[in-house]
């Protein structure tokens, strides 16, 4: 685990309502069961959603996740869907592929293992949602001007 203070930034944005900061739609837990097969064509596409989270942050060990569908209004012109685990307190991360380490919250954090998950789903999904999914992520992630910085340096 990282012991770094947490930044005035995410300090100021830990108990912010999520759809203070953006607009955004959690998916309904009845509709649940079906948002994993618009994410991708891979079969075995949550496990390694979840396997990834664990790989990158010591600080999470499972849980529930809410899943936030955006309608397409991105120049891309795809939705943008990601997942995050829900919980009140920010993850250490570390990615070993770009030496990154830092502190993100919760959102920001499931939208870097989204990321991360549809670009490695997507050297094997025939389907092409993979690829779809991380463009429309990215394409609305351009929009926004107050996602956590330190998002962008997990991801680089």
């Amino acid at each position: 685990m990282i012991d770094t203070p947490l930044s005035p930034y995410l300090k100021s944005r830990m108990n912010e309502p999520l759809n203070s900061r953006v607009k955004r739609l959690v998916i309904p837990e009845r509709k649940m069961s079906g948002f994993m097969q618009k994410l991708s064509g891979l079969m075995f596409f949550e496990t390694m959603l979840y396997g990834l989270a664990s790989k990158f942050s010591k600080d999470y060990s499972g849980g529930c996740w809410d899943f936030v569908e955006i309608p397409a209004t991105s120049e891309v012109g795809l939705p943008a869907r990601f997942v995050y685990p829900i919980r009140d307190t920010p993850l250490a991360v570390s990615n070993e592929m770009n030496c990154f380490e830092g502190i993100l919250s919760p959102v920001d954090f499931g939208i870097g293992i989204s990321l991360i998950a549809f670009s490695n789903a997507s050297f094997s999904d025939k389907s092409d949602k993979s690829s779809k999914s991380y463009h429309g992520l990215i394409g609305w992630m351009d929009a926004q001007s107050d996602l956590q910085p330190e998002l962008y340096g997990f991801i680089d």
